[in-house]
């Protein structure tokens, strides 16, 4: 077969595989002991330098985001927010953090945003990651409240509760109609 960009086959399969494996999902989450109206209020997630009314430093890049101890000065600045399209890893992520309080696990549309694979970012840098299980994928800045479509309501004995958010915090899915009274009444949807 004619080539005509003197590419093999196997580096232009290489190249698809990875053009492919870096492709954001359409839904990715976020841990938070923050609820949805704190959320709301902030108009969506923060990077840590916005909240703090702080310059964000774009020299973090995504690499060192993943392991930028408290105490570097640079904290504070860091533009990046994660997410994680793992919904187990984010769960076990926010149920160590949330010591006996309420949690959130929240679902991101990901749909006008600008998301960067950490593992990709890693391989890249040709540093090694050891965090691949948590599937994290960064943005800078701000997800706006409107990426926003819904959450898990984490209890702290584990119990966990999905409310989408056109439903404004009733842990409903859907209505079914009572044997008892003959009306409609909401379905509760517990994992």
């Amino acid at each position: 077969m004619f080539n005509p960009f003197g590419i093999s086959t196997f580096a232009l399969a290489l190249l698809l595989i990875n053009a492919v494996a870096a492709i954001t999902p359409a839904l990715l989450y976020r841990g938070d002991t923050r609820s949805p109206e704190t959320i709301e209020k902030s108009n969506g997630f923060l990077s840590r330098a916005v909240t703090l009314g702080l310059a964000e430093d774009y020299s973090i890049t995504p690499v060192m985001h993943v392991k930028l101890p408290r105490k570097d000065r640079r904290y504070p600045h860091d533009p990046w927010i994660s997410t994680s399209k793992s919904w187990k890893s984010t769960y076990f992520f926010i149920s160590v953090r949330q010591d006996g309080k309420t949690a959130w696990v929240y679902h991101i549309r990901t749909q006008g945003l600008c998301f960067r694979d950490v593992f990709a970012e890693h391989r890249a840098a040709g540093v090694p990651y050891t965090m691949g299980h948590e599937q994290e994928f960064v943005t800078a800045s701000w997800i706006p409240w409107d990426n926003v479509e819904g959450w898990h309501i984490v209890e702290p004995d584990g119990k966990r509760t999905y409310v989408p958010k056109n439903k404004k915090h009733v842990p409903f899915l859907s209505t079914s109609i009572s044997e008892e009274s003959g009306r409609q009444r909401p379905n509760q949807v517990s994992l």
